[in-house]
């Protein structure tokens, strides 16, 4: 899976990449490798940002289908454990 624009989503909250990886309370270069598709998104990562970020349920969904390659079952599978 690959975030396509987490990095969009830090500018428009006025942060720099520094500012995510504390608030996720992981290495820059991790976040770094995440944005960019070097590594695997670690399992809690998604269920983390958006609760830092406060994302409603209707967000949650749109940021996932718009966001993430992923198959139609990681999605459901993805939903069914967030509500």
């Amino acid at each position: 899976m690959i975030l396509k624009n987490i990095r969009a989503l830090r500018i428009k909250k006025g942060e720099i990449i520094i500012d995510m990886a504390e608030k996720l309370n992981m290495p820059i270069w991790k976040l770094s490798a995440i944005e960019n598709g070097k590594i695997k998104i670690p399992d809690n990562f998604l269920e983390d940002l958006f609760g830092i970020y406060n994302f409603t349920s209707k967000e949650k969904e749109e940021f996932i289908t718009r966001e993430l390659i992923v198959s139609d079952e990681d999605r459901r599978r993805f939903m069914d454990r967030s509500r």
